[in-house]
């Protein structure tokens, strides 16, 4: 334990200098194998910027666990103290990105390596010796030609020169074989051999973020749960690959995720896209413009009866769904033109329960098929009204079902009912507010959530969540006090974006840092 904590200061501390820009290429890519199947990107200078990462030791909880150190031993908290006062004492160039990365799944050839730049490796050899002694380990530095290496021989080896550093572990039985073998084999890659010469990986280096991961199929390909993928993809399954982007934001967390597929691959995914195209924003006049949630969807539905017919479970079914329905299956499908939309508008408190006012939109092109398919409804269930159907609920609340001409509605709310049916218009709708209408438009899918659970009623919150106790209830009133909502995306198959809202006037990295220090003891007593 006393190790642990120390070595998690040091590392604290190792990522607080303040560092300036530098753009060249880090030479810790010359560290990992073209082979390798997952990359993480740790940008240490813009972490550091953001969340002003060289001011660690002015935080309250850093202090506290310094005391803490300092209680258990004296040269350790001295040593903690030297790296979080000048991390540049450590050798390391954080100037430059931090590297982890996962060779293969393959047990032969399984290590995971982190890999740093050093400026200074004279530095970096008195920092390990420094904290060696001070861990009172029985490990020791070794030199092997350029390299200096400290191994137990079995799981992991650290192994650095004049310009980087490598801390390598092996991840099997197997690897343990060849562990001090591989560490000086990517010590030493050619740019033939290394993860430069991979132009997937290139590409996702040169749009890293603060946080970025990269894999390839390669790392899923023995995984049961992507078999039926890899049955759809085809053989060079694991030729394709994924980027994950975590950037750090005014006001906001931004994750992106993409997909850069080989061209075999691309051919057999577009029989997969059922992407629609633009958004009828018409149908967001039904709903009012406040909304706790929404989600809309623009889909090719003959694309989606297509891939439905892949799966012999729904193509061996289909003869009973025309004969119960008495119109085929596919006509019900493609009759719907692919957009809906679905928003939980309000909720309406009564006593010690609410009613949620959520309304579903989508259009269509024949309105008898609808209508055809409502006489199967066994009778009593929909009582039909002035323009409109409605489904009473026993002990709760009614549904309503109006049909247009292109378009039906289904909703718990009178006053989007009613602005379907013509009774009477809304003071506002989704289509007025511009931001979030285009946003919808120009997206196959689209997802808001409100995050701010302060700003829901009483009862939802009791209903959905329970009654807090006082912990709980101060957690819950921090995560307020940061989120206001989030945003997904997806304007096409190989990309989609996710944006955490934020309150506060710094960073979010800061403010997230700066709630968590105030309120350290709270966490860590629950």
């Amino acid at each position: 334990m006393k190790n642990l904590r120390l070595l998690s200061l040091v590392f604290c501390g190792m990522i607080v200098a303040f560092l300036s820009s530098c753009s060249e290429s880090p030479k810790t890519l010359d560290a990992i194998p073209k082979e390798a199947q997952l990359v993480a990107v740790v940008d240490g200078y813009a972490l550091t910027q953001k969340g002003e990462l060289d001011k660690l030791n002015e935080l309250k909880s850093v202090q506290a666990a310094s005391k803490e150190i300092k209680n258990e031993s004296k040269s350790a908290s001295k040593l903690v103290e030297k790296v979080l006062e000048d991390p540049k004492t450590t050798g390391i160039d954080l100037r430059k990105e931090v590297l982890i990365y996962l060779t293969s799944n393959e047990p032969s050839n399984q290590f995971v390596g982190i890999t740093a730049e050093l400026f200074d490796d004279g530095k970096f050899k008195t920092f390990i010796e420094e904290a060696l002694n001070e861990t009172k380990t029985s490990d020791s530095i070794l030199q092997k030609g350029p390299y200096n290496i400290i191994t137990n021989g079995r799981d992991y080896t650290l192994t650095w020169d004049g310009d980087k550093l490598l801390f390598l572990v092996a991840q099997s039985y197997k690897s343990r074989n060849t562990l001090l073998e591989k560490a000086d084999e990517f010590m030493k890659l050619s740019p033939g051999d290394n993860i430069s010469a991979n132009s997937s990986f290139k590409k996702f280096f040169e749009n890293k973020k603060d946080l970025s991961l990269w894999l390839t199929g390669g790392l899923l390909a023995n995984g049961r749960e992507f078999a039926h993928l890899r049955k759809q993809l085809g053989d060079n399954f694991a030729d394709n690959s994924a980027s994950f982007f975590l950037n750090f934001e005014k006001g906001a967390i931004r994750a992106q995720v993409s997909v850069d597929l080989t061209s075999e691959t691309k051919k057999r995914f577009e029989k997969f896209n059922i992407g629609g195209g633009k958004f009828d924003r018409k149908l967001l006049a039904y709903f009012p413009e406040t909304t706790y949630g929404l989600i809309s969807t623009s889909m090719n539905t003959e694309a989606y009866y297509d891939n439905m017919m892949e799966q012999p479970e729904i193509k061996n079914v289909e003869p009973m769904v025309s004969v119960a329905t008495g119109v085929p299956l596919k006509d019900i499908i493609t009759n719907f033109k692919g957009n809906m939309v679905l928003s939980l508008s309000g909720m309406e408190e009564n006593g010690s329960d609410f009613t949620p006012y959520m309304g579903l939109a989508m259009d269509y092109e024949k309105k008898e098929i609808i209508e055809k398919l409502l006489e199967k409804v066994p009778g009593g269930m929909l009582q039909q009204t002035d323009g409109y159907y409605s489904l009473p609920i026993p002990g709760k609340f009614p549904v309503y079902m109006a049909l247009g001409d292109k378009a039906l509605l289904v909703t718990t709310d009178p006053a989007s009912r009613d602005a379907f049916t013509g009774t009477k218009k809304l003071k506002r709708t989704l289509a007025e507010n511009s931001a979030r209408a285009d946003k919808i438009e120009n997206n196959n899918t689209y997802l808001y959530l409100n995050l701010n659970t302060a700003e829901y009623p009483e009862n939802f919150r009791t209903q959905t969540m329970g009654r807090l106790n006082s912990k709980e209830q101060k957690a819950m009133d921090i995560w307020n006090g940061l989120m206001e909502n989030i945003e997904i995306t997806n304007s096409n198959v190989t990309s989609s974006e996710v944006v955490f809202h934020m309150k506060g006037d710094e960073n979010s990295l800061r403010e997230i840092i700066k709630a968590l220090d105030e309120n350290y003891l709270l966490f860590a007593s629950m």
